[in-house]
């Protein structure tokens, strides 16, 4: 009730269309749900209907847990997350005491009960669980196999207005809608809809991860 009454007061707009169907796509759609008529998720892989690995995700391949804030905001866009990951084979895990920290030079840090616990399990499989949660929203349409090829522009207003995509029998379509949301992952698409609007791109920063 208390979600039909914010999409009421809320309304932004008939359409959104996001652009990835990983886990940043799939969460955006949740949230997009509650504002928008209708929600369509496009991604270019045939996604699969088990937790198994896809082209588009070639770090799904390497191990994975959910560190304790993504839990939490995943629980917070859908109830009983933890519950239904559990039952697809996850494994809980309290940080403090079934992982052990080492530094190289220091001594190995004590292992403590935190009172809170993550997951450990597949990418694949975190992926699959929140595509099935976002699927049993009526507003939200998921398609696979649709290959996004530019953010289309109104000349007069260079806004975004929809998206051009091509299907794997190689057929082209144009959607449009009133939200774009680029979730592709390398941001290729939104960096050519700037260029061709004549806007600059914006500034970029390098961060190095030094984790092994």
């Amino acid at each position: 009730m208390k979600q039909e009454v914010v999409r009421k007061n809320s309304h932004l707009g008939k359409r959104a269309i996001v652009v990835g169907a990983g886990l940043g796509g799939l969460s955006a759609a949740r949230v997009l749900s509650d504002y928008f008529g209708e929600v369509l998720i496009l991604d270019r892989d045939d996604l699969p209907g088990d937790a198994s690995p896809r082209p588009g995700v070639p770090q799904g391949k390497h191990p994975h847990f959910l560190l304790g804030g993504g839990v939490r905001a995943l629980q917070n866009l859908f109830p009983g997350f933890g519950t239904e990951l559990m039952r697809a084979g996850a494994e809980p895990v309290d940080p403090g005491v079934d992982i052990l920290y080492e530094v190289p030079g220091q001594k190995v840090f004590p292992r403590i009960k935190l009172g809170w616990s993550t997951y450990s399990l597949t990418r694949p499989l975190i992926e699959r669980i929140v595509r099935r949660q976002v699927e049993r929203l009526g507003n939200i349409k998921v398609r696979g196999g649709c290959r996004v090829l530019n953010i289309a522009n109104e000349s007069n207003v260079y806004a975004a207005s929809g998206i051009q995509y091509e299907m794997i029998d190689g057929r082209r379509e144009t959607i449009t809608s009133d939200l774009v949301v680029d979730a592709s992952g390398n941001g290729s698409l939104t960096m050519e809809f700037l260029k061709s609007t004549g806007r600059k791109p914006p500034e970029e920063t390098s961060m190095g991860v030094n984790i092994r």
